[in-house]
């Protein structure tokens, strides 16, 4: 049991760091490894904006443990930043 757990480490690491790309935005190995076994929650809506000489991403969620509200995350090449505020 422990042979067989230790080969399926060993092939989810090695996948993991073959698909690994340095400075292209790609999660790294230890990123893969530490977040694993939590759990993702699903965003309402992600989208690129249209800024002149920016490359605006953002993703929008609401919190599971307050439904009253809605919180924003955009991030670009040189700066990020996350804000909520109420809906009804």
């Amino acid at each position: 049991m422990k042979k067989t757990m230790f080969m399926g480490l060993v092939v989810v690491l090695a996948t993991a760091c073959s698909d690994s790309k340095q400075g292209s935005g790609e999660r790294s190995v230890w990123e893969k490894a530490s977040t694993f076994f939590t759990e993702t929650a699903p965003n309402t809506a992600a989208y690129n904006v249209e800024a002149a000489g920016w490359n605006l991403r953002a993703v929008e969620w609401t919190p599971a443990e307050n439904k009253n509200i809605r919180c924003v995350f955009v991030s670009g090449t040189q700066k990020g930043g996350a804000a909520c505020y109420s809906i009804k």
